[in-house]
């Protein structure tokens, strides 16, 4: 039986790193599969020789790896994902994927990776985010809608401008020290775990401290009761739309909830730079339905907050800064 020793060619043809190693060459002279020699046994290679399925269980993937640099195991492999029952990274922002409008803080823009039998997440990865985006991903389960905005996180920190992206500084600088893509892959066993696991991941990266406290903040609040008359309608119909009349907008409501109303106000609140970070809450009733008009317009930005207080204390209302006791995603950087 011929037999070739330290053959270079070889060695660039299969490179392997242990021995033995069986090289399969099937009939056509087609590479078929490296094995370590658990399955070169007479009965495989009978089956192997008469072009029958073997099913090689001791299977070879050269991997040129450095035994000092891990990420290098993950770069070389191929079908890598085959050989993670685990994995979490952070890295710095990076070009693809970057918008012009701002940071990642939506926890929408995120993805999920779903096991398909149990439909449980095991997976969450996010791109070019800020620090508050992927904490708002991290606690998405808190809120009922899966989305935390800004008003409810209370940020302990001297370097404001570390987690939130001022408008007066170039949005790309602030961007490469100031947002970064996040990756977490956990088994099935641990599907329950995995939002526990991120914050605990960006808890110990960024130096922080996070958790959802019960704190005394100054808060928003819409209050009072509309009397019966105002609350009344003349139709079962349920209306909401906006009139142009005398060159004015007008919001007209007719036979809605008071929480209609209050979504309404929100989406002004929310658009005045003032009163973004303040917590907005509706303590407001009605007996039933409301029919009101308001005075108003098509950008909510060029609503006057001062002018809607005015007009909706004239229908009962009160629109009023008070402190209260809330639930509050409590982000505080350490020393």
């Amino acid at each position: 039986l011929p037999i070739i020793m330290s053959d270079t060619q070889l060695n660039i043809l299969f490179p392997h790193s242990g021995q033995p190693t069986h090289i399969w060459i099937d009939k056509e002279q087609k590479f078929t599969e490296m094995t370590s020699g658990e399955s070169t046994t007479i009965k495989n290679i009978n089956a192997f020789l008469n072009g029958e399925e073997v099913k090689f269980q001791d299977k070879q993937e050269y991997i040129n790896i450095d035994v000092n640099d891990p990420l290098s195991w993950l770069c070389k492999r191929s079908n890598i994902s085959a050989y993670l029952p685990y994995y979490s990274f952070i890295i710095h922002g990076t070009n693809f994927g970057r918008g012009q409008g701002g940071p990642t803080s939506d926890p929408s823009l995120a993805r999920f990776k779903v096991d398909s039998s149990s439909n449980k997440v095991i997976g969450i990865s996010s791109m070019n985010s800020s620090i508050i985006g992927l904490y708002k991903l991290a606690f998405r389960d808190w809120m009922p809608n899966k989305y935390i905005p800004d008003s409810r996180i209370l940020l302990e920190s001297r370097n404001r401008r570390r987690f939130f992206f001022d408008n007066n500084s170039d949005f790309f600088e602030w961007a490469d020290s100031n947002t970064f893509s996040y990756g977490l892959g956990v088994s099935l066993s641990n599907s329950n775990r995995l939002q526990k696991i991120m914050t605990q991941d960006l808890d110990r990266f960024f130096h922080i401290k996070s958790k959802i406290e019960k704190r005394k903040v100054m808060c928003l609040v819409l209050k009072g009761k509309l009397k019966d008359n105002w609350c009344s309608t003349k139709s079962n119909v349920e209306r909401l739309q906006k009139i142009l009349k005398e060159s004015k907008v007008i919001l007209d409501l007719e036979n809605v909830t008071i929480n209609t109303l209050y979504q309404e106000i929100d989406n002004v609140i929310k658009s005045q730079n003032s009163f973004r970070s303040i917590p907005f809450l509706n303590e407001a009733s009605c007996d039933s339905k409301i029919n009101m008009k308001l005075s108003w317009s098509e950008n909510p930005e060029n609503i006057s907050v001062s002018l809607l207080k005015k007009e909706l204390r004239s229908w009962g209302l009160i629109l009023i800064e008070e402190p209260r006791y809330l639930d509050m995603l409590v982000i505080k950087e350490l020393k």
